[in-house]
């Protein structure tokens, strides 16, 4: 997932220095028509050898969409018909994966929109998904450019999310010391409770002084224990959203994060 992470962090690391707040005005679908959404999370046994992996990833009205597709003995395959909404993705030499084009994408992203997912190969089709878009989480508290103390717990809240079956609170750990000393930079992924708008992160998490990155992603189509790093992500034995192939299926919003300062 390297080419929709690059841009989604790209955009978020903009997000905290400029202090911008990303909207998507008219983009929110809450009417009750269109296709059926009621299955998304579901987990399906797979039929076929293949994975697939497709990830929807969504940023007010920013977004890009990514799906690999690989056999049996993971090998890449690239000359699949992949298509979102009847749209085709293109296949990207480069991430090795099938994408929406920066240049002329052929998605609309915005909360609310929901996407489905068909892969042919061989004229077969082999994985089917829907999912949905959520609304863009934030994190309300603490504010921006707090400070906190050495492996000191944080309660961080959050606002109202929709269309999600997964939060989860990213914190990125300081590659530099308050003291200029190189560490080895981690990323943490903390699982809100359902229902809830509050997670208390550990006091572990902060165990050097340095600035934090705090962010959040709301994802639609897996269960709250799976996040989308993609250690977890490569070794799913069945199918999070997508009918067919082992893989996921997934529509994740992320919005502005905070920077958290430890003396």
């Amino acid at each position: 997932m390297k080419l929709c992470r690059t841009l989604i962090r790209s955009i978020f690391l903009l997000s905290i220095c400029v202090g911008i707040e990303i909207s998507a005005p008219g983009c929110t679908n809450d009417n009750n028509t269109g296709p059926d959404t009621s299955t998304i999370g579901t987990i399906h046994t797979p039929s076929n050898d293949y994975q697939v992996v497709g990830i929807i990833t969504g940023l007010g009205f920013f977004g890009c969409a990514q799906v690999t597709v690989e056999d049996g003995n993971g090998n890449v395959i690239a000359n699949a018909t992949v298509e979102v909404n009847n749209k085709s993705l293109a296949y990207n030499t480069g991430s090795e994966a099938y994408t929406d084009d920066d240049e002329q994408p052929v998605l609309e992203y915005g909360a609310g929109k929901v996407y489905q997912l068909t892969v042919t190969v061989a004229n077969n089709i082999i994985a089917e998904g829907i999912t949905q878009m959520p609304t863009i989480p934030m994190i309300i508290s603490p504010p921006d450019s707090s400070h906190h103390t050495l492996l000191q717990s944080l309660a961080v809240g959050l606002n109202n999310i929709r269309y999600a079956t997964s939060v989860h609170v990213l914190v990125a750990t300081p590659s530099v010391d308050a003291d200029g000393n190189w560490l080895n930079d981690t990323t943490y992924g903390f699982t809100v409770p359902s229902g809830q708008q509050e997670i208390t992160i550990p006091g572990t998490a902060f165990e050097y002084s340095g600035e934090y990155l705090l962010s959040v992603e709301a994802v639609s189509g897996i269960a709250s224990s799976l996040t989308l790093f993609e250690n977890e992500v490569e070794a799913v034995d069945v199918g999070y959203n997508i009918k067919g192939p082992r893989g996921i299926f997934v529509a994740q919003s992320m919005g502005g994060g905070i920077s958290l300062f430890i003396p």
